[in-house]
């Protein structure tokens, strides 16, 4: 295989299956991780007789903006690479993605040595370097924002609060980490990576515990860890690379939870955007109906012709 999905799932079976479908062609597999929160036997039956997918055994309870997420793709990676160690690219997407770009056009990365990653270098002492440069626990329930932002009806919400208040002062009190001993870089979670790329990152990680405990404690590893690893490493990130995925940030959308529809057509860029997130089963169909009619058409290999 010379392309592999990375795919972090926690819900929509039904739509997993339309995105595994819509990439499904000659030369690509599928590695999946359902978060362990959810049931993975829906997932298992919708995916049943869908060629070359790979459910990751050892799976993860994934909490938001704790390492857990990274834990998560790094079994992703070590899955993928021990079923496909030959594959070429490897994309990690989550289950409300969609692409936008032809198969034939995402299957052209493969050939090229470019790293398909967002990786912006952050001075110490912002706000996005403090992130990981300053301790976080989130991956503790009680601890979690948007765990209990969406407990509203518990009757404990206020001790929660007051709780994660306690906790967020002291962490503040505590000096900070030891140096990381590289420029720290964070982008969008998302990437498309050499499979070289993700042996290397997997090795690093594997000889050195310590840089890994500097972003175990922190806020949104999934940003920063590998974006840092891979800008200070010799593979060459592709010129001028931005996020590949069109997200509407939109006030309107934020409060619908940021699922797209038909009428975020007109704002993607078919050119430079390989992906849109998040998309619905419901809300996004009539979108999904008239990508997959462009993807479809003759001339389909120019979308996705990213940075040229």
């Amino acid at each position: 295989m010379k392309l592999i999905y990375l795919l972090l799932a926690h819900d929509q079976p039904k739509q997993l299956r339309r995105l595994v479908s819509a990439l499904n062609c000659d030369d690509v597999a599928f590695c999946i991780h359902i978060d362990q929160k959810a049931s993975l036997a829906p997932f298992m039956i919708e995916l049943a007789g869908m060629p070359n997918v790979q459910f990751v055994d050892d799976r993860v309870s994934v909490n938001w903006g704790g390492f857990s997420q990274t834990e998560a793709i790094m079994r992703l990676m070590r899955t993928a690479l021990a079923y496909w160690p030959d594959s070429k690219r490897m994309y990690l997407i989550s289950g409300s993605c969609y692409p936008l770009a032809s198969n034939t056009q995402l299957l052209a990365t493969c050939d090229t040595d470019d790293q398909l990653i967002k990786a912006k270098f952050f001075k110490p002492g912002t706000p996005r370097a403090e992130r990981a440069s300053r301790y976080n626990i989130s991956d503790h329930p009680y601890l979690n924002k948007r765990w209990v932002n969406m407990a509203r009806e518990r009757t404990d919400r206020n001790v929660l609060l007051e709780l994660q208040q306690y906790i967020g002062e002291f962490l503040e009190k505590l000096p900070p980490k030891p140096d990381l001993g590289m420029p720290f870089h964070g982008g969008a979670t998302w990437w498309g990576l050499t499979a070289d790329a993700v042996r290397y990152v997997l090795d690093y990680c594997d000889q050195h515990p310590a840089f890994v405990d500097y972003f175990r404690f922190s806020l949104h590893a999934d940003e920063s860890m590998v974006h840092t690893l891979i800008a200070n490493s010799s593979f060459p990130i592709k010129k001028g690379m931005k996020a590949f995925h069109y997200v509407d940030w939109s006030p309107a959308s934020i409060a619908r939870k940021k699922y797209l529809d038909v009428d975020s057509l007109d704002k993607v860029d078919w050119v430079s955007q390989l992906f849109i997130r998040k998309v619905h089963p419901d809300l996004s169909s009539a979108l999904m109906d008239r990508i997959d009619e462009r993807r479809a058409a003759p001339d389909q290999v120019v979308w996705g012709t990213y940075g040229d």
